[in-house]
């Protein structure tokens, strides 16, 4: 079916706050429509056949709390196609997103800066897209429990690449860190405590 067709049931449904539309073949674009549901807070669209990447609009979901994009075929979410960058602001757009899981698409450029500012941040959620050059995120904001960024194709080859590790030190409650398989040339710094308190660590 094609999401298109359910864009008419949306404007219905304002006072809806957890949405699950995943595992039902879906595909096409994903409508604009679908913000009327203003409240939120739950968004699932993952394992479908989605082509589309997320609009501006998207940005008055402003009380979602957890994001769920996997395995479509979007560039901006995961296990979709989902392909494309993700918006600059988007940090700033989902002031509330608790998760963010994105992985498994055909994202590309750069991890938007503006996740440094999504304070309730807890994970992250990026693997297997085809992000680029370096991660210039600062995490002093933020009291992340995963962060997954691998199989990407991140770093510069430059001995800077892994200044932002820096500031993981703030995450005290980190227990699963990966970033294995990308393209970072500098020394991982595992003398940092955060490392050893971790459940799993992959580099």
């Amino acid at each position: 079916m094609n999401l298109v067709d359910l864009s008419g049931k949306f404007g219905n449904l304002r006072k809806i706050q957890n949405l699950n539309l995943s595992n039902n073949l879906l595909h096409g674009e994903i409508p604009v429509s679908l913000t009327n549901c203003s409240i939120l807070q739950y968004l699932a669209l993952d394992h479908n056949h989605l082509t589309v990447p997320v609009t501006p609009e998207f940005g008055s979901f402003s009380k979602l709390t957890k994001l769920n994009f996997g395995s479509n075929n979007l560039s901006a979410l995961s296990f979709n196609d989902f392909t494309g960058s993700l918006r600059n602001n988007i940090g700033l757009a989902f002031p509330n997103l608790q998760k963010k899981y994105l992985p498994n698409n055909f994202f590309t450029g750069t991890i938007p800066e503006s996740f440094s500012n999504a304070s309730n941040l807890r994970s992250v959620e990026l693997i297997g897209n085809n992000f680029t050059g370096k991660v210039l995120l600062s995490f002093t904001k933020l009291d992340l429990e995963r962060l997954s960024v691998g199989n990407n194709h991140l770093g510069s080859g430059e001995p800077n690449d892994l200044n932002f590790v820096t500031s993981i030190t703030n995450c005290s409650n980190l227990d699963y860190l990966d970033f294995a398989v990308t393209s970072f040339k500098a020394y991982f710094p595992t003398h940092y405590q955060f490392v050893h308190q971790t459940d799993t660590a992959s580099f």
